[in-house]
């Protein structure tokens, strides 16, 4: 934790509340580890083999913020507008950091993922995901809001629906065309957030947060077919504060976790050996 080449920020915000630090992060599909050091105002690239992260300064208003980023290295940051005004701004970055532009989104958003075209946003609002960008333009608040479906939209015209109530996760792959899977998951233990829900073939890999009075961890799933195919869970790892639904990855046949301890942050790579 610092503000040094090889540090994160943090931010003590009062004796009973968890200190915040790196806000999110993302993984390319060549390994390229970027994590959004938030309170340094800036986006820590780690390359394949890197001892140490590039540092890529980022016009931010230091908040708490969802990061994601393109395949053409575009950077998507999901910030608050400000302090005093209940909305939020999508900012985008090019991968050496110059800014592209904000755009003003229709409804307050708690996640930003890419899509087939650009950005999608997760209205906290309404429950639905709408498109932000399409191919580089930034779409206003009634176009966003014209995108707006239950699914989030993925690349080949098929989306994915995730809908927890109590301890029951209800899952689902549609498209393109007539192709449906769907999975209903109960649990024994109490249920929190749906952190994960990502396609891996005809598979869902979905990662929910369990608790009880004393404790909580995150239970990865990886479901096929038949069902369940493999389970396990992880320690929460959560000393710190982040964007609520920043905590996991999928890149491949890989699961990534960012997760923190009082030494500092760091990122988990679990393969998940699904053939």
């Amino acid at each position: 934790w610092g503000t040094g080449p090889g540090e994160v920020g943090l931010e003590d915000v009062g004796p009973n509340l968890s200190p915040i630090g790196g806000s999110s992060f993302d993984v390319s599909p060549d390994g390229v580890v970027h994590v959004l050091d938030q309170a340094n105002r800036r986006l820590l690239r780690w390359k394949v083999g890197a001892a140490s992260p590039e540092h890529v300064p980022l016009a931010i208003s230091g908040t708490l913020a969802d990061m994601s980023v393109a395949h053409d290295g575009t950077v998507y940051v999901l910030e608050t507008a400000s302090v005093d005004r209940n909305a939020a701004l999508l900012r985008t970055f090019e991968a050496s950091g110059a800014e592209r532009g904000a755009i003003e989104l229709a409804e307050r958003a708690s996640q930003v993922r890419v899509g087939p075209t650009g950005a999608v946003v997760f209205s906290t609002t309404s429950g639905q995901w709408m498109a932000a960008a399409d191919k580089g333009r930034g779409l206003g608040p009634s176009a966003q809001r014209d995108t707006g479906r239950s699914g989030r939209p993925l690349v080949g015209g098929r989306e994915v629906v995730v809908f927890r109530d109590g301890n029951e996760v209800r899952a689902a792959l549609i498209g393109p065309g007539p192709f449906r899977r769907a999975w209903r998951v109960l649990s024994g233990t109490s249920l929190a957030e749906v952190q994960l829900a990502e396609p891996l073939g005809n598979r869902l890999v979905v990662v929910v947060r369990t608790y009880t009075d004393h404790a909580d961890e995150f239970v990865v799933l990886v479901l096929g077919p038949q069902g369940i195919e493999r389970r396990f869970a992880l320690d929460s790892a959560d000393w710190v504060e982040t964007a609520p639904l920043s905590r996991f990855r999928l890149v491949e046949t890989s699961l990534y976790q960012l997760g923190s301890t009082p030494k500092g942050l760091f990122v988990d790579r679990i393969d998940l050996e699904v053939k």
